[in-house]
């Protein structure tokens, strides 16, 4: 039997012997009887069960003598979760929850379990039980609970149960793993601010008003100690007990949602007269009417004007239309209300005249002018673009981190509207990996230099911008700064390695690491980055760019175009540690030329599967001659494949 068994094993029980000592079954304060003795003979046999099955079998007759015995279900549960039978276990959680309901441990497990079943509402009443209760993990506890209620969309709610987590724990410290280098107190807030379930993570996070920088940086060197600002206020005793600190950095990002916090972490600042990455008065500053004052007279800069209705509530069509007419903006315009990213709450009005716009809940709203930043591409007649770039300024200097876009309508730029249209015209990647390797270069003007001079202005260590290039008549080659504030988070750990955005990415992390070594004034020191997604080049560790590498001519055909497959192999190509060129064949095939490793040629073109919706009837393949591909690269559509001795321009 395995260690885990052996484990999980001992752990079940010793559980069991402890609940039934004495003989007397269950934890009633009131009535008792004596324990059958059949019950007793297989309450031993579990403690002498030495694999599963025999654990299983003992947990089985302990229920056939007394069904309602909480520890043959508490033994049971884990054995079920184990054989792939996770309804059967959330059930035997539940029924020794029915007997036990104020166990901590099993509220946790059911809770988890019934999240791994998105059983929402069921874990969020768990939960709230658990906190009336909770003694071992009561931050763990109502953390969760704020979280829970944030998934389920009430953000009120939310927020009110982060505040009681943080007033439990005002200061939470994680220690160096190994050796401490650094000791950086981390300013927080959960004021206005919920809490959210992450499902895919397994993780309660907090997404509006603070960043995740602080997620990538070096935990083991790195002391990290997180201090609500809201509990210190309420609680000042809590800055004496405060370790010894290199440096602060205020996490507080939204100066609108966040303004009172950024207050306190002012205040806080202030006390303890230590170096301050991002000071809270800074980030006050940047509102979006104070960015469009401060940055709108810089040369090659072009700041929508922004007019705040206030805090409203309710239909706004006529306060929105006075605000167009007063401060001479005209259709189309944007209304959003401030706190809220990822375009969350964005609308497009093209004839406010006639357009009715409300808000239910009440927030400070904003009508911008809206700039046409539109392009259109000759590899893709008759459709038009709508690009978004981003960047990151660290310690003064401006680093590239991705590209998105939007076609045909999509000017609303995130995710979604980008995985549409790169799955679509898959050489936007190109564009992308231009503009990530030389930003400066990729744009005609002096756009690139021009914002980051600009942005030099306010005064922040680590913040985000997300602009492009303006293609109005009059304004053309300026850069439209759609936002910058330091809210904006890094997706390092959301794409895959290898690729362009990941290595920015990691550039970004890395400057952040020798911009905070640099303000606590200690020696900077070499570590490895969080990395993105594992792809077969991490599982079968895949020599990239090996000396003398295995360079092959592949047609791939059956019913490919029309179906991402551009897109899926230009991934494959990255996840594998390899380069190439990639284009459809007029005859409906894919061409491609990958280089690399052979083991990873090999288990790239041995069976491909291709996206969904697609077919790959055969995969032809020869030695390629030609010029080896030093990068990944899509091009046209041509009529012919190309001869396998034929060197090409742009490999």
């Amino acid at each position: 039997m395995g260690e885990e068994l052996m484990a999980k094993k001992n752990k079940q029980t010793s559980v069991a012997g402890k609940r039934h000592s004495g003989g007397a079954v269950g934890k009633n304060k009131g009535a008792s009887i004596r324990e059958p003795d059949a019950l007793s003979e297989a309450r031993q046999r579990l403690l002498q069960a030495t694999s599963a099955q025999e654990i299983a079998a003992a947990a089985k007759q302990m229920l056939h003598i007394d069904p309602a015995c909480v520890d043959a279900w508490r033994c049971l549960a884990p054995l079920q979760l184990d054989a792939g039978k996770s309804e059967e276990a959330l059930i035997s959680f539940s029924r020794a929850l029915r007997i036990e309901p104020d166990d901590e441990k099993l509220l946790e497990h059911y809770i988890l379990h019934a999240l791994t079943q998105e059983y929402y509402f069921d874990a969020l009443c768990a939960a709230r039980h658990w906190v009336d209760v909770a003694k071992e993990k009561p931050v763990t506890a109502t953390k969760l609970l704020a979280g829970l209620y944030g998934l389920l969309g009430k953000p009120v709610l939310s927020a009110e149960w982060g505040l009681a987590s943080a007033s439990i724990q005002p200061l939470a410290s994680s220690d160096a793993s190994e050796k401490p280098r650094l000791s950086v107190l981390v300013l927080g807030t959960q004021d206005n601010v919920p809490y959210h379930y992450d499902h895919s993570q397994r993780q309660v996070m907090i997404n509006e008003g603070h960043n995740n920088l602080m997620h990538m940086v070096d935990r083991g060197s790195i002391s990290i100690h997180s201090l609500s600002v809201d509990a210190a206020q309420e609680q000042p005793e809590v800055l004496k007990q405060l370790p010894e600190i290199d440096v602060v950095y205020n996490s507080i990002t939204d100066a609108g949602r966040c303004e009172e916090a950024l207050k306190k972490a002012k205040k806080i600042c202030n006390k303890l007269k230590l170096p301050v990455i991002n000071p809270p008065q800074e980030v006050l500053r940047t509102t979006r009417a104070e960015n469009a004052e401060r940055l709108g007279e810089c040369e090659g800069l072009l700041m929508p004007k922004s007019v705040s209705l206030g805090r409203v509530k309710g239909d706004i069509s006529q306060p929105v239309r006075e605000a167009i007419a007063n401060n001479g903006m005209k259709a189309p315009v944007i209304v959003r209300p401030s706190g809220y990213q990822n375009g969350r709450h964005m609308y497009l009005i093209d004839k406010p005249e006639s357009t009715p716009v409300s808000i239910s809940d009440e927030a400070e709203v904003y009508v911008l002018q809206y700039h046409d930043v539109t392009f259109t591409d000759a590899r893709a007649p008759g459709h038009r673009f709508h690009p978004k770039y981003r960047a990151f300024m660290v310690g003064g200097k401006l680093y590239p981190a991705h590209l998105r876009m939007g076609h045909d309508g999509d000017w609303n730029v995130h995710g979604e509207e980008t995985r549409k249209a790169f799955r679509k015209f898959p050489w936007l990647y190109d564009a992308e990996k231009d503009f990530i390797e030389n930003p400066a270069a990729h744009f005609e003007s002096d756009a690139w230099e021009n914002l980051e001079k600009a942005l030099q202005i306010l005064d922040l260590d680590y913040f985000g911008v997300d602009f492009a290039v303006c293609t109005e008549e009059e304004n053309a080659g300026k850069v439209v700064v759609f936002e910058t504030n330091a809210s904006m988070r890094s997706f390092l750990r959301q794409t895959y390695q290898n690729t362009p955005e990941n290595d920015a990415a990691l550039d970004i992390v890395l400057a952040a690491h020798r911009m905070f070594c640099k303000r606590a004034g200690v020696s900077e020191w070499d570590f490895e980055p969080p990395r993105g997604l594992e792809g077969p080049a991490q599982e079968h560790d895949f020599e990239a760019d090996p000396a003398d590498p295995t360079v092959t001519h592949v047609l791939f055909s059956g019913d490919l175009q029309g179906h991402g497959f551009r897109e899926w192999l230009w991934h494959e190509l990255h996840k594998h540690n390899l380069k190439g060129w990639l284009r459809n064949l007029a005859d409906g095939r894919v061409e491609a030329v990958v280089a690399g490793s052979k083991a990873a040629v090999e288990h790239l073109l041995k069976d491909p599967k291709g996206p969904e919706g697609a077919s790959i009837e055969n995969v032809d393949r020869e030695r390629w001659t030609g010029a080896v591909p030093q990068g990944v690269r899509v091009h046209e559509t041509v009529d012919e494949p190309v001869g396998v001795t034929t060197e090409t321009a742009e490999a």
